[in-house]
């Protein structure tokens, strides 16, 4: 009978003389998503973190050229942001290879 079941189901002896379990609660997340940004959670102070890849809107053009010429008489070269593109690209896909992959 229905009556029969809900009170077997919700006795705990049916349940494990059953083998059905309750789910598990599942652990706290480590980020929740906020306005496209990442807060942290678990830590204090909450922070908001914001990713993205913006260089690829940069134009290599003479402005560009000029930075890279002008910093490397104070810097060293290999160490300088301001690269050609086929640098540049190199350089990103070795970052993303050692970092995510």
């Amino acid at each position: 009978s229905a009556r029969a079941t809900t009170a077997a189901s919700s006795s705990p002896r049916s349940a494990r003389a059953t083998g059905v379990r309750s789910p598990e609660p599942a652990p706290p997340p480590l980020a929740d998503t906020t306005d496209g940004g990442v807060l942290s959670v678990g830590c204090e102070p909450e922070e908001l973190y914001f990713f993205g890849i913006i260089d690829i809107t940069t134009l290599w053009n003479s402005r560009k050229q000029a930075e890279r010429a002008l910093k490397g008489l104070m810097h060293d070269r290999r160490q300088i942001s301001a690269v050609p593109p086929s640098e540049y690209a190199e350089r990103f896909i070795r970052f993303l290879e050692k970092t995510i992959v």
